[in-house]
This record gives structure tokens, C-alpha cells and sequence, in this order.
């Protein structure tokens, strides 16, 4: 599988709230490398991958598990051809656009750093 880049979406500081980043690519797959450090209070996390259809929904094709310590690293991928993981990979194909969502429960705040890398 063909590695097309990488690119940085975001870097939040004290984020405290719940967002989403839309891409448009010509690749079939994409892993989301995320890194979360000083969390604040009690909040914990799930991040997603998607599609966005023609009609502008979307639809989730892998979400992470709720993650609640500091200083995690994790990815999640959406990509052809692999063997499925709960909660970890898909085997699935990324249309030309998706989004990549990150929802907070809880209290607090917490930094956040992701890179999505494009294959194909």
C-alpha cells in the first residue's frame, strides 16, 4: 500500500470541548494519529473516523474506545484489505471526503495533537 503523506490537523491547548476536522482525499485509506497530554478535571474522550456521503451526512466508520489517561498515543484506521479490529482498524474504503471527529465527556480540558496519513 502506497503511502500518499501525512499532515497535521490539529494542536489544541485546554481543549475543552467537542469538533471535528473535514478532509477531502483521493486516497482509499487513512490512519489518524492521536496524542492527548495535560488533562485537567475529569473528562474522557472518543475519537472517529468518517464519511461524509454525497448528501453531506455523516457516517462513522471506526471510533476509539473512551480513553481517559494522560499522555496517551493511539491511532485509528480505516483502510482496504486488512483484518478488522474493534475499536482500533476498519476494512473499509474512505470516499473522497470524510471527518475526523473528537467528542469530550466530563469535566476538564486536555491538549490534543493529530496527524492524519493518507495510503492508498
Amino acid at each position: 500500500m502506497k503511502h500518499y503523506g501525512t499532515i497535521k490537523i490539529l494542536d489544541l491547548n485546554n481543549q475543552a470541548a467537542t469538533g471535528s476536522f473535514d478532509f477531502i482525499t483521493g486516497a482509499a485509506g487513512v490512519v489518524a494519529y492521536i496524542v492527548t497530554s495535560d488533562k485537567q478535571g475529569t473528562p474522557d474522550f472518543t475519537f472517529t473516523l468518517g464519511a461524509i456521503t454525497p448528501n453531506g451526512d455523516h457516517v462513522a466508520l471506526i471510533s476509539s474506545a473512551a480513553v481517559v489517561d494522560t499522555n496517551t498515543s493511539l491511532r485509528i484506521s480505516v483502510l482496504p484489505g486488512v483484518t478488522a479490529v474493534a475499536n482500533v482498524i476498519a476494512n473499509d474504503v474512505v470516499p473522497g471526503r470524510g471527518r475526523f471527529t473528537y467528542t469530550k465527556n466530563g469535566g476538564g480540558s486536555y491538549d490534543l495533537n493529530v496527524w492524519l496519513a493518507f495510503f492508498g
